[in-house]
């Protein structure tokens, strides 16, 4: 890389700045202790992919240029050291290759010692082959030999949805593996009859597999409508970190970058700076959601009306903020937010939604924050209240009041974001219902739920 005068000097000395941070502090952990890396990264450790990743990309890039043979080469895909092509040489000219290509990445200590050539090839979890009619490429599913397809029987200790979502990844998994109508078929029966073996019931495979195939063709119509839209999520590069007090610094430092990323990455890559939620005490400390009560009283969508210190009614610091018009008209990501009349702010077990107003009506994507509460849904407003007059390390509690510091300078409040209950479960599926809201509405990569807040 160093050699390479196609690559900017400051990108250079940014990559082998961060290279030698992270084999210097390489870190392992084996029976509660933790040792350091005397000599590189352990394999399996958190960089060791990006590493063997970069690294085979520069050899290539360097190892090219000096390799004749490689023009035999019409097609080269590579999963780190795993690697597929097209060969239009001979088998002589191709065994030729191999040997040239040891003989210039010895000295970097690499060998490629095992390969495999024809017109049927088996790469990671498929088969690639090329149809003779056609003179096209097919795949299929790949089982190694050895595999003993065994799955998670279903009269062992686990919730039952997991079962079922065993099945249905798999299914899906055969379904993508398989480019003919043939093959699917074909392997969708195997897996069938692997998952019976392991107790699951033939009826509810039946339906499974019927859920699997219609996943898969909702997903696929959605790649080709998105294809058209230049502002995907394909050309976004989110960098997750955790949250502390000069993120914005780091935030002017990726966008000093920004060319150099954009130059590795490609012309339309925009850079993110997220920092993501961090486990709650309710997640570290035991919480025991397992006894509480659902309250499944029909709550009216009117003020309350508790009595202030004058004797006189008055509605709490909640109610003005909380939506109940199931006509207001409301979409987060494109998708429309369905709202519940029956809720007021004395609803517990929730799962709800806060609306940056400002934002709102600016017309910016991120503004919105998905959170859950066991509590009254008024005293949990009231705990993101208290963060906004606090200082940072107060404010690192709310995402709310994170997001009225960084993106408008204290100049907004918890009176400035709509309330919004999007659904009343039993206690123990919270945190699963909390997840299925910020994935449909894609809070946690255009949305504040990319904020970690301290508790």
């Amino acid at each position: 890389m160093l050699q390479d005068d196609q690559i900017n000097e400051s990108l250079k000395e940014t990559i082998m700045v961060f290279s030698k941070m992270i084999f210097d502090e390489s870190y392992i952990t084996f029976r509660n202790k933790c040792y350091r890396s005397k000599v590189g990264i352990p394999t399996g450790g958190c960089t060791s992919r990006q590493q063997a990743d970069v690294f085979l990309h520069r050899l290539f890039k360097l190892l090219k240029p000096n390799m004749p043979l490689w023009r035999f080469i019409s097609l080269w895909r590579r999963f780190i050291d795993d690697i597929f092509g097209l060969w239009s040489g001979s088998t002589e000219e191709f065994l030729q290759f191999v040997i040239e290509l040891n003989l210039l990445a010895a000295p970097y200590g690499i060998k490629f010692g095992d390969y495999a050539i024809g017109t049927s090839v088996n790469f990671l979890d498929v088969t690639l082959s090329i149809n003779e009619m056609t003179k096209l490429i097919e795949y299929s599913l790949y089982v190694k030999p050895t595999d003993s397809r065994l799955y998670l029987r279903t009269n062992s200790f686990h919730p039952r949805h997991v079962f079922g979502g065993v099945a249905l990844s798999q299914m899906m998994r055969v379904i993508n593996r398989n480019s003919t109508n043939q093959g699917k078929i074909r392997d969708l029966d195997q897996i069938e009859k692997d998952l019976e073996k392991s107790g699951h019931v033939p009826e509810h495979l039946a339906k499974t597999r019927a859920e699997a195939e219609k996943r898969v063709n909702s997903k696929w119509e959605s790649s080709q409508h998105l294809s058209t839209n230049t502002k995907t999520e394909n050309n976004m590069m989110v960098c997750v970190v955790d949250y502390f007090e000069e993120i914005d610094e780091l935030q002017n430092v990726i966008k000093e970058l920004g060319p150099d990323i954009r130059y590795l990455t490609g012309d339309t890559t925009t850079t993110m700076v997220a920092a993501r939620k961090r486990r709650s005490i309710g997640n570290s400390v035991l919480k025991n959601k397992q006894i509480g009560i659902l309250k499944t009283d029909i709550y009216k969508n009117i003020l309350c009306d508790t009595n202030g210190s004058s004797g006189k009614k008055k509605i709490c610091m909640t109610c003005p903020n909380l939506v109940v018009n199931k006509d207001f008209n409301l979409f987060i990501n494109n998708k429309k937010v369905n709202i519940l009349e029956n809720v007021n702010c004395k609803v517990s077990n929730v799962v709800y939604l806060a609306v940056c107003k400002l934002c709102n009506q600016a017309g910016l994507e991120d503004k919105a924050y998905v959170g859950q509460t066991t509590q009254a849904l008024h005293k949990r407003m009231n705990t993101h209240r208290s963060c906004f007059k606090e200082s940072d390390t107060k404010r690192a509690r709310s995402a709310l009041a994170l997001h009225s510091r960084k993106v408008h300078k204290d100049k907004c409040g918890m009176i400035d974001f709509l309330i919004i209950v999007l659904q009343q479960v039993e206690p123990l599926l919270l945190d699963k219902r909390e997840q299925f809201f910020i994935n449909r509405f894609r809070t946690n990569t255009i949305g504040l739920n990319r904020m970690m807040v301290i508790t």
